[in-house]
């Protein structure tokens, strides 16, 4: 087999804006806006710039079946600039850009390879003058497809190395459940690469024959979304063994951090500490922005102050200001104070009184089973409200430890009068 190479992505949804940013300057909403776009072209670049045989995209190019004709055109422009270097391009669509969303009339260049949303169809890459691979793929021909695609798969044919393009949810993922199938649906389809999209976190189901992945989106879009974002760069070799090699892409990158209030005495020494992990941030990420989110922790004295009102509002203010001129900036999208007083705890849980059966009666929810079952059901009311459930997500066994962290320090607060005249 001729060796080869090629660029795998998926879900760069263009255009969509970031998710929870507020009170961002124009300078730092302008790189913002542009972040999804500039991942894009990261890619093109290095698609270009590393001669790869022909890219696999798979799915989820625009954020809506309603696509933006600015989006539209930057993705025209980036198969243009690959057409030109002669690097086909193979597109399987997903639940966010379905073939009956509307499109743009434009004239797509010759290496765009667009599949079709009623059969598997497939194509044959050719490398001097061999036919070296077969791209099997199907598009989603509406957003809510929820029959099983990969199975719709036919057999590969010999001698060539066979890949599946496919926009899908392999298992339980805790995405939406588009286009369902197994692993072993894909394990046993004879094919030997599978290029999968819909999941934003990369991911190798399976190494070997087939070689089973998710790129990750590459841009990511909200605070959860973390980490290094990108695609793969894929290398065949003679024996036809794939090896997947990750390239971040990300123009902006999300992070979040813990900044630790222990040993603190003075507003300065945490002014100090912020300054110094917003440095480390922007040296870890190099020429790239950075969103972050900065969780305090830890107890001491500074949590009375942390607890003023006003006080965390400040302290984000500055933090932002001394950033926005910045042009690798660290923005601080949001700090979150999960501080607790300076106390002795174990003393507290002895005693006989009020505070004390309070305490117990909190390691006793958190130390059974049961206990998260409980408290899941006592927010039932809360997920059942018509204004809120389409706005709360689902809480892990994690989100309830940090809910029962919260309420333990705001009642310790009020019952030892920590927060002074914070009310």
């Amino acid at each position: 087999m001729i060796p080869f190479s090629f660029a795998h992505t998926a879900d760069l949804h263009l255009g969509t804006p970031f998710q929870g940013i507020s009170g961002a300057s124009e300078a730092v909403q302008k790189k913002l806006t542009a972040a999804t776009y500039r991942a894009f072209e990261n890619i093109v670049s290095y698609a270009l710039e590393n001669k790869v045989d022909f890219m696999l995209v798979a799915g989820d190019i625009f954020n809506s079946t309603d696509r933006s004709l600015h989006a539209q055109l930057v993705f025209l422009q980036g198969m243009k600039r690959l057409d030109q270097a002669g690097i086909p391009v193979y597109i399987a669509h997903g639940n966010h850009d379905p073939l009956d969303g509307w499109s743009a009339a434009l004239d797509w260049p010759g290496n765009t390879h667009l599949f079709g949303g009623k059969a598997v169809e497939r194509e044959v890459f050719i490398k001097e003058s061999r036919a070296t691979a077969e791209i099997l793929g199907i598009s989603f021909s509406r957003r809510d497809i929820t029959d099983n695609l990969a199975i719709l798969f036919p057999a590969p044919t010999a001698g060539l190395f066979s890949i599946g393009l496919l926009h899908c949810n392999v298992g339980a993922t805790g995405y939406e459940n588009y286009a369902p199938c197994g692993l072993q649906d894909l394990l046993v389809s004879g094919l030997d690469y599978w290029a999968l999209g819909h999941v934003h976190t990369r991911a190798c189901l399976h190494e070997g024959r087939p070689l089973v992945a998710y790129p990750g989106n590459p841009q990511g879009l909200h605070a959860k979304e973390t980490g290094a974002r990108g695609f793969l760069h894929v290398s065949v070799d003679e024996d036809g063994d794939a090896s997947p090699r990750f390239i971040p892409s990300d123009s902006v990158r999300w992070t979040q951090i813990a900044l630790s209030i222990d040993g603190m005495t003075r507003d300065e020494d945490l002014q100090e500490a912020q300054k110094q992990a917003l440095e480390g941030i922007r040296q870890e990420n190099g020429e790239r922005p950075t969103i972050c989110r900065l969780a305090l922790k830890g107890r001491g004295p500074l949590h009375a102050n942390l607890a003023r009102a006003n006080y965390i509002r400040d302290m984000l203010q500055n933090c932002r200001e001394a950033e926005e001129q910045e042009e690798t900036f660290v923005w601080v999208e949001e700090i979150e104070d999960q501080t607790r007083p300076s106390l002795d705890r174990s003393a507290l849980l002895a005693q006989g009184d009020f505070t004390g059966e309070l305490l117990r009666l909190i390691d006793d929810t958190v130390a059974r089973e049961e206990g998260w079952a409980e408290l899941t059901e006592a927010l039932k009311p809360v997920y059942q409200e018509a204004k809120l459930c389409k706005l709360l997500e689902p809480l892990e066994e994690e989100d309830l430890k940090e809910i029962c962290g919260l309420a333990e320090t705001i009642c310790l607060d009020r019952l030892l009068q920590g927060v002074g005249d914070a009310d």
